[in-house]
């Protein structure tokens, strides 16, 4: 069954590449058209449709690209548990306040941060 699978997924992102190679060449192509004259009318929706099919493709690898990065993230990540304290020491470092200016007096300190607050 995984082997099944696998073949299976390696089929169809190979034919995604294929079509993306495919739509892009028809695109330079009406494009080198309409650099020497103008596109009739059939080859100007033509090249509209094929911009909107290599934007969706676009999208799609984006998004492909995106959740395979993150499930990598969160399986690396399960077993760095550094990675994760520096991400939490540097979110904690980012949301501490040090030291406040009320006028010319500067307020440091946690305890007289917290009687100036109150």
């Amino acid at each position: 069954m995984k082997k099944s699978l696998k073949g299976w997924g390696v089929n169809l992102r190979g034919s995604a590449i294929r079509e993306k190679r495919d739509v892009v060449l028809e695109l330079e192509y009406l494009e080198l058209i309409e650099e020497e004259t103008l596109l009739t009318r059939e080859k100007f929706q033509r090249k509209i449709f094929i911009q909107l099919k290599l934007m969706k493709i676009y999208e799609e690898e984006e998004f492909f690209s995106f959740s395979r990065s993150s499930s990598k993230w969160l399986l690396q990540g399960d077993n760095n548990t550094a990675y994760f304290h520096r991400i939490a020491n540097g979110r904690k470092s980012k949301n501490v306040m040090y030291s406040l200016r009320n006028n010319d007096l500067l307020i440091q300190g946690t305890f007289d941060l917290l009687t100036h607050a109150t």
